[in-house]
């Protein structure tokens, strides 16, 4: 199932060259809000862009904010409008809902599309709405966003708790489903709750290695070192934020992070996880949208990333690990 591609000595990246999945963007969010549509846009995010690789999967995040008050009716919404993109391109579209889907995804030359959902407020404290979820193709869980939610206390909370117990309760179906967990935005405390609770391996979609970036957001190498020792991954998050101090950045910022993470990690828990469209402000710079990301691997290239590292990092750990959950 593994994806070979050539990297060559050329002057200008050629998107064609490289296969990608990436655990998290927001467009589908933005979609909906600005009512654009996913084939063609100004986002960062777009199907055109997303054609101009070998591959590419993309893990569309259905984001509720923590100040929503009718949280599973805002993701019913978004899944409304995914489906109306669907049908729309579904000459270039897949939707994925088992393992198998990423190769059908790959032997038909389409986008492969993931869909998960940022916070489990969605879920408004019922697993019954889980299950619904499932039902209609949701196959991850952002389990918080910054705040605390009916599961537990996200990584912007004063008192940073764990899991409570209908957190527990939904780690434990989403382990019977075969569902993604995401503990990007959980507190600390609560991702050390998911390891402890989950049988399976879980995932850090877009975030960064604290020590470089203290940012609460950002893992500790505690975590990371954990979250990948469990056959987790984690995916590079491209908010300036998070991978520097001063909030500005650049390619090389992004290929010390992920030096940081490969040596905390090893090479087959890191992967992409790029946020796109997911914040407001600057991109680093050099890569300002979806179809640049042939401009970070080719950095790692010159920078002495061997093919095989590139692959792993760049498609094949986040297929390799979803794959083993979602069958």
């Amino acid at each position: 199932m593994l994806l070979r591609y050539q990297l060559r000595e050329v002057a200008s990246v050629n998107n064609g060259l490289y296969s990608v999945a990436d655990a998290h963007c927001d467009t589908i969010y933005e979609i909906v809000k600005q009512s654009k549509q996913l084939k063609k846009n100004d986002l960062k995010v777009s199907l055109e862009k997303l054609l101009t690789y070998e591959h590419y999967v993309q893990f569309f995040a259905l984001w509720v904010d923590d100040a929503e008050t009718a949280p599973f009716a805002s993701v019913l919404q978004m899944l409304d409008i995914f489906y109306e993109e669907l049908e729309k391109n579904k000459e270039n579209l897949c939707h994925i809902l088992k393992a198998s889907d990423f190769k059908k995804t790959f032997d038909e030359k389409k986008v492969g599309a993931l869909l998960t959902v940022e916070n489990g407020k969605a879920l408004m404290g019922s697993c019954d709405n889980l299950r619904l979820l499932y039902e209609k193709g949701v196959r991850g869980i952002t389990l918080t966003w910054n705040g605390a939610n009916e599961l537990g206390d996200g990584a912007l909370t004063e008192n940073g708790g764990g899991l409570n117990d209908f957190g527990r309760e939904v780690i434990y179906e989403m382990n019977r489903l075969g569902m993604l967990i995401d503990v990007s935005h959980l507190s600390e405390q609560g991702f050390w709750d998911v390891l402890h609770v989950s049988d399976f391996p879980i995932m850090a979609s877009h975030s960064n290695a604290a020590r470089l970036t203290p940012h609460p957001r950002n893992l500790k190498d505690e975590q990371l070192s954990a979250l990948a020792t469990c056959g987790g991954v984690v995916g590079l998050n491209l908010y300036p934020a998070f991978l520097s101090t001063n909030g500005k950045a650049d390619l090389d910022d992004c290929v010390r992070h992920l030096k940081h993470m490969l040596s905390v990690c090893g090479e087959n828990g890191i992967a992409l996880g790029s946020d796109f469209d997911g914040f407001n402000g600057a991109m680093p710079e050099g890569l300002n949208d979806a179809g640049d990301y042939g401009k970070l691997f080719w950095t790692l290239k010159k920078a002495g990333w061997s093919e095989t590292l590139i692959q792993k990092l760049t498609c094949d750990n986040l297929i390799r690990f979803a794959s083993c959950i979602i069958k």
